[in-house]
């Protein structure tokens, strides 16, 4: 979606070239984008801090676990495909977990496996309160967490100071 946004700018630009404040709108169309980036960036971090603030942790045990391949158009990619069994409400569960993101050296995520997430470990989860069989093995406070945001949020001030340069440069009328 992004991409097809930052295609349409220059076709707007040409479009818009018989104008004399061109610069100025794509411009404020790039300053746009920018801050529609970083709001998404916002929503993104909010929901992060819902999970690690309101579900709760508790105790899991390893039932399966292997490395996975994970789609992409480029490289193969691999994350770590989990299940696991816990107890909530003197219910048991079972359910399967995954990891969010992919990397191309599957033997770093063997290693991780083998070290720590192998049948029978007890690994830390968060739940949802609401459907306990929702589950996830990586809300932490650490950066690896909340890398999808801090990138979505450097793009949207990279793209919303882009517009505002070319916006106070360009956008002066002749």
């Amino acid at each position: 979606l992004a991409g097809l946004l930052f295609a349409a700018i220059p076709i707007g630009v040409v479009a818009l070239s018989e104008r004399q404040d061109a610069f100025k709108i794509a411009g404020q169309i790039f300053s746009a984008i920018g801050f529609i980036t970083i709001g998404v960036s916002g929503l993104l971090a909010f929901e992060k801090v819902d999970v690690l603030r309101n579900w709760p942790q508790t105790e899991a045990t390893v039932v399966t676990a292997k490395v996975g391949e994970r789609p992409s158009r480029r490289q193969s990619l691999a994350g770590l495909d989990l299940v696991i069994r816990y107890t909530v409400n003197q219910q048991a569960i079972e359910t399967a977990v995954y990891s969010r993101g992919g990397t191309s050296d599957s033997a770093w995520l063997q290693r991780q496996l083998n070290e720590r997430m192998a049948p029978g470990k007890t690994i830390t989860i968060r739940y949802q309160p609401s459907n306990p069989r929702l589950a996830t093995f990586e809300a932490d406070w650490s950066l690896s967490y909340f890398w999808e945001c801090a990138l979505t949020l450097i793009l949207g001030l990279m793209t919303a100071c882009l517009g505002l340069a070319v916006t106070k440069v360009f956008g002066k009328p002749s």
